[in-house]
Order: structure tokens, then sequence, then C-alpha cells
């Protein structure tokens, strides 16, 4: 018995159709979900209501489908207008590695998330900081020459 169940077992998956031009990536799958869901009305939602619900679940979205730059406009109007830490945070995330002319802005959006009360860049700021005294975000990026000051160290 055990071993007829072992061949309609078998038999039923053998006859399923694995078409390598139907299905998609993760990447490709999230791209399509960011093009349907984050949608004209979605940001207008993020840009005149501030609704943060919206816009954290598009920058998951936009992340997941590696349109993080797309979305770096709604995360600026998130984090100016409404003072949003998370936003100031994804920010940080978006620069942290983009080159070393993006450096100083990425500390910045990072120092800005931790005065908001970001428990993310609470987090960052001890990796990164460690004993230093961390300054105040406006004095951070007033500093002529911040490079001897901080690096973001390769997580």
């Amino acid at each position: 018995m055990k071993f007829f169940l072992l061949i309609f077992i078998c038999l039923i998956f053998s006859s399923c159709n694995l078409n390598n031009n139907t299905s998609i990536s993760g990447v490709d799958f999230y791209s399509k979900e960011y093009e349907s869901k984050v949608n004209d009305s979605i940001k207008k939602m993020i840009i005149e209501l501030g609704d943060t619900t919206v816009y954290n679940e598009s920058y998951k979205i936009a992340s997941l489908s590696f349109k993080g730059d797309e979305f770096y406009y709604y995360s600026q109007v998130m984090a100016v207008k409404y003072n949003y830490p998370d936003a100031y945070y994804n920010m940080f995330i978006n620069f942290r590695y983009k080159g070393i002319e993006l450096e100083k802005l990425s500390i910045y959006y990072l120092l800005k998330a931790y005065e908001l009360g970001s428990k993310k860049a609470k987090n960052d700021m001890k990796y990164i900081f460690k004993n230093k005294e961390i300054p105040k975000s406006d004095d951070y990026f007033n500093l002529k020459d911040n490079t001897k000051y901080i690096k973001i160290p390769a997580y």
C-alpha cells in the first residue's frame, strides 16, 4: 500500500508543469508589486497626509524591489515635512554605501533619525559612534572636515 501511495505522489508531482518562463524572481515580483501598489493615490497619501503606515509599507515594497532610489523623494517629504524619524533612517540606509561624497549626508540623516527617536537609528549609533561623543546633526553637517570624525563601518 505504501508503495502505491509513493508512486501516486510521484506521478502527481511529475505531471506538474514547471515552466520556467512563467516563474518570476523575487525582485521581479516585488518590482511588479511596487508598480501596482505604490500608485498615485498612495503617493498622495504620503505627500499630503504624512501617513506613516502607508509610507512604511510602500518603503518596504520599494526596498524589496530595489526601487529605493526612486522612493527617495517620498522619504525626503516624510522626513522634512513631517519630521518622521524612520524616513531619516531610511535615507541613511539608502545613502550609506553610495560613496564618500554622500557619507556626510548619510551620517547626518542617521543623526536626525536618532534625535527624533528612531529605535533603528539608536542601534546603529551605538555601533558607529561607539565611545565617541554623539554630535548634533546640524553641528555634524556644518563641520568642514568630518572625515576624521567618523567613517561608516562595513557591516
